[in-house]
């Protein structure tokens, strides 16, 4: 749109409307026909930003395709959704969806932010932290390298938005199983069924008492979402679509997803066609332990992890016949985060990056990929690992190895993505 700055430094508009030594009839028509050209203009310029955005968040309200009932196998979708006053961007609550290829078999996976793994290009770290470090990206990067599986989609909200999804919904029956006491000694919320809006919404997610971990949020996370779905399959498709566009101006700002209202509310209301029973309610196994300071973490059990993952999301588990290859990257050009951009090629192949550090030096001008056997397994996901990077010198490491079976030197002839 054109500023009143502009107008008044225009060359073009001058000509039109301004001229010395008196203004005539036929200059006034002059000016009130250029005007309103220009407000046609402009009318006809808001009006194509207004459609743009209506058919971005809309797509023709024919979906965009991607959900349950396009493809075989399974359809699984991140969500992601951080505190909207916490200034570091973590990760609050990681919660996965997934259906089978006719909608049913809804499964709701939640994974603890405070679980430790290795965040491509940045190390050993708390899960949550992934959205921190390298937006929506790298979370569900991360995500995929400790399930071993491929999401179709993602999508990242603040805990505000999701308060307004619920008042939408116009408010959401939970029951409190147990008293849950403020850090000051106040009852923050008392046993028995509740009536929630939004705002009781967030506080009750937010909550974690004195000797709690996530996990125990997490069980709390588990009625909320159960409620959400009883309170969205009273809505059915066309109106939750509705609700969500009514936050359509959250878009980019407090929701980031190349998903449309639409999407969600069709992908959503099939979690709603059953009863309560055909829903499955699993988390990630882990274990506490000390990370140092106030800073609570849990371990993954990997054999259990392998165990859910192959019962719930085997169709999810990408076709590789060198699958769960471990992985260490060392950094030997110096470009800041190249783990991460090593790991996109990777990770969505089935192979699990397990180790992430710099190399020796950052002089490395070829990259090297070394493998630590000469059976024609390892050797094979060498070669592979090689046509997927584009670049690298196979090599037969010397030294015995048992936490990684490759290990790839990143050199200066490895291209990252724009």
């Amino acid at each position: 749109m054109i500023t009143e700055e502009e107008m008044q430094s225009s060359p073009e508009l001058d000509e039109l409307g301004f001229e010395p030594g008196g203004r005539t009839r036929r200059n006034r028509r002059r000016r009130r026909r250029s005007r309103a050209v220009a407000l046609l203009m402009v009318m006809v310029l808001a009006a194509g930003a207004a459609w743009a955005v209506a058919t971005w968040l809309d797509r023709g309200r024919g979906g965009s395709g991607v959900l349950a009932g396009d493809k075989d196998g399974q359809t699984a979708i991140l969500f992601m959704i951080r505190q909207a006053d916490d200034p570091t961007r973590r990760s609050d609550m990681l919660v996965v969806f997934a259906l089978d290829a006719a909608g049913t078999n809804p499964i709701t996976l939640f994974m603890p932010t405070n679980a430790l793994t290795e965040i491509p290009g940045h190390g050993l770290d708390l899960a949550g932290r992934g959205f921190q470090f390298g937006g929506m990206r790298l979370q569900s990067l991360v995500v995929d390298n400790v399930l071993g599986i491929v999401l179709d989609r993602d999508a990242a909200m603040t805990d505000a938005v999701l308060g307004k999804l619920v008042d939408a919904a116009g408010g959401l029956d939970i029951t409190v199983e147990d008293t849950l006491i403020e850090p000051g000694g106040g009852v923050a919320f008392s046993p028995g069924l509740q009536k929630m809006n939004g705002e009781a919404v967030r506080g009750y997610l937010r909550y974690q008492g004195d000797g709690e971990t996530e996990l125990s949020r997490i069980a709390r996370a588990q009625h909320v979402w159960e409620a959400m779905f009883a309170a969205w399959g009273r809505l059915g498709v066309g109106a939750l679509a509705e609700k969500f566009r009514e936050i359509g101006s959250e878009w980019n700002e407090g929701i980031e997803t190349g998903l449309t209202p639409l999407d969600l509310a069709e992908f959503f209301s099939a979690f709603t066609a059953g009863s309560p029973a055909d829903r499955i309610y699993t988390a990630l196994p882990v274990e506490p332990v000390s990370a140092g300071g106030s800073e609570q973490a849990l371990r993954i059990d990997e054999d259990q992890v392998g165990n859910l993952v192959s019962q719930y999301f085997a169709a999810s588990i990408p076709k590789n016949p060198y699958l769960g290859t471990r992985i260490e990257v060392l950094n030997g050009n110096g470009i800041p985060q190249i783990g991460e951009e090593v790991a996109l090629k990777l990770i969505p192949k089935g192979y699990r990056i397990v180790l992430n550090k710099n190399a020796r030096s950052f002089d490395f001008e070829t990259t090297k990929i070394v493998v630590y056997s000469r059976d024609e397994r390892s050797l094979g996901a060498a070669r592979k690992i090689q046509e997927l990077l584009g670049v690298g010198e196979i090599e037969i490491g010397t030294r015995a190895q048992t936490v990684v079976d490759v290990t790839i030197v990143v050199g200066h002839d490895f291209e990252p993505r724009d």
